[in-house]
């Protein structure tokens, strides 16, 4: 085995699995669900903790990296959908040893350093520097 090579085999099946995901979804009109797995940025991290149990069972976490907009909609039920996400994953999969301990949700950064000014309500501060004389 090379150093490229993974020795789990959970982590490579896991975008096939959210496909599979992507049409359960659609079948029971979580279309919130849906578009969350289908525009995600995923990145998986093995061995997220491990349990001796059985000869040693692997969790892995998964994170679902969206933008902005998209985790705004899901911010107040994020709990529920990356516990739901991270179950509906392990249903799908056989792997020995192997398991998704968690998924999470996370928000791209919009890398907008001029949102203040773009939202319409900044003023900008108008204060007199400590060091300015004052004329009379």
């Amino acid at each position: 085995m090379t150093g490229d090579e993974s020795k789990f085999t959970l982590p490579p099946k896991v975008d096939s699995y959210l496909a599979t995901l992507n049409r359960l979804y659609e079948s029971q009109n979580e279309s919130l669900l849906r578009e969350l797995i289908v525009n995600a940025s995923v990145s998986i991290h093995e061995e997220w903790d491990y349990d001796n149990w059985d000869g040693g069972t692997y969790g892995h976490a998964v994170t679902l990296t969206v933008s902005e907009n998209l985790y705004v909609r899901v911010m107040n039920q994020k709990d529920e959908i990356q516990t739901r996400v991270a179950t509906d994953l392990n249903k799908l999969d056989t792997s020995r040893n192997e398991h998704i301990s968690v998924v999470f949700v996370e928000m791209q950064p919009a890398g907008n350093e001029n949102w203040r000014e773009e939202t319409g309500v900044y003023r900008p501060s108008t204060a007199v520097s400590p060091t300015a004389k004052f004329k009379n």
